[in-house]
């Protein structure tokens, strides 16, 4: 918050928790339950200026609360065409981000959506895909699992709810180039910029390709899907997706993960709010990063024996007079 109290969703306790900057507990909002201020499965919170929430799936409303806990108000999700929607950005002007839920297997993409404070639909952000399936046999039937290897879907908003990205993975070139087209445009819909950049492709190594498939292995075979059956069916790309992930700074620039050789590092390029680069620079894979503001990068990381910790690290900015792609 404007203090540097950081709050983390503690799904598994059903709490929000509450950390002074130097990383002490200070208190927890919330409880298990389903009454006012309590939750039946915590997926998400946040918060902005003096106003905290936390997003519940089954009970299919947003709670606010003060920065002490106290519930400020309820908002119930809106459906759409019937269907239950799951809330995936707040913005302080009441406006949300949702998307409507899907079954497994649903091949048809469905839309991100910018709905009002009084529950109305006032613009459509893109489309988004199920994850693709694989069918293995078993017998006479076919099970259904998700596919390892499918490029991921995402569609980045900024936290201030201004600016919203599209990325789109195109068709790697003969000569091993991953082509990806970004546009960036206002919630009104017009364009900020657009660029096209090409990154190198990356092949999966064979260590990355037994670890999914172990991973795909041990989800199935519970349900009778033989492992020699999983790994027969596994199809591998040429090529990694070149971008793995990618979110907003406060300060409009776009952050985009991307593939790599290097198990250890994870990649990142930034653009400016103008869509030129800046910086290249490298984080730990096992840290996944929440929120980019001012000069600090606040996250979550896993230690050597998989312990989760909140992380946040420092950003050097560089005093070169023209900037550069490593100016960061």
């Amino acid at each position: 918050d404007l203090r540097g109290h950081v709050y983390v969703a503690d799904a598994g306790d059903s709490r929000v928790r509450v950390y002074s900057p130097d990383g002490r507990h200070i208190r927890d909002i919330g409880r298990s339950g389903r009454g006012p201020g309590e939750f039946a499965r915590l997926v998400s919170a946040g918060v902005y200026a003096d106003t905290v929430f936390a997003v519940d799936v089954p009970l299919q409303r947003v709670t606010l609360f003060d920065t002490v806990g106290t519930v400020l108000a309820t908002i119930r999700n809106p459906t759409y065409h019937g269907a239950p929607t799951v809330v995936s950005a707040l913005f302080d002007n009441g406006r949300r981000l949702v998307i409507p839920a899907y079954r497994p297997g649903d091949t048809a993409a469905v839309p991100r959506l910018l709905v009002s404070a009084d529950d109305r639909v006032a613009d459509t952000l893109g489309f988004v895909k199920p994850g693709r399936m694989r069918r293995f046999r078993v017998g006479d039937a076919e099970i259904s699992g998700p596919d390892p290897f499918a490029s991921p879907e995402f569609l980045p908003i900024s936290r201030q709810g201004d600016r919203w990205a599209s990325i789109e993975l195109q068709d790697p070139t003969r000569s091993g180039q991953y082509p990806v087209s970004i546009a960036v445009r206002n919630v009104g819909g017009a364009e900020l910029w657009r660029s096209i950049l090409e990154f190198p492709g990356v092949p999966f190594a064979e260590a990355e390709v037994d670890s999914i498939a172990d991973a795909l292995v041990e989800r199935l075979e519970p349900r009778g899907v033989p492992a020699q059956n999983v790994r027969t069916r596994l199809e591998v790309p040429r090529f990694k997706p070149p971008v793995l992930t990618a979110m907003f700074a406060e300060d409009g620039s776009l952050w985009m993960r991307t593939a790599t050789e290097n198990r250890a590092q994870a990649s990142w390029i930034v653009l400016d709010s103008s869509g030129t680069a800046i910086a290249r620079l490298e984080m730990p894979t096992m840290f996944r990063p929440s929120r980019i503001a001012g000069n600090r990068i606040l996250g979550v990381g896993w230690d050597e024996f998989d312990v989760q910790r909140i992380v946040i690290y420092a950003i050097v900015r560089c005093t070169q007079p023209n900037g550069g792609a490593d100016c960061l």
